[in-house]
């Protein structure tokens, strides 16, 4: 991949669990990393659920290799996760 093809800014977040005060496990998000990426549409499609129609669309994000990311991490981009 090529420096230039990453224009866009992405922010990863990482979940964390703490316990309240009832004793409750309450899980939030604490921000992991900021870097650039390339953002790419992949595909989407319209669906019906619970009788709303509903646009869903797929997104694939390329960092570089440094980045270390898992598949329970949030991805925000535009201001949206």
């Amino acid at each position: 991949m090529q420096a230039g093809q990453l224009n866009e800014i992405i922010t990863i977040y990482t979940p964390i669990s703490t316990t309240n005060e009832y004793g409750e496990i309450v899980e939030d998000w604490k921000e992991h990393t900021t870097t650039k990426a390339n953002v790419m549409y992949s595909g989407g499609g319209r669906n019906i659920e619970n009788g709303d129609v509903f646009f869903g669309y797929t997104k694939i994000f390329k960092v570089w290799r440094y980045v270390d990311i898992v598949e329970n991490m949030q991805i925000e981009w535009q201001n949206k996760r």
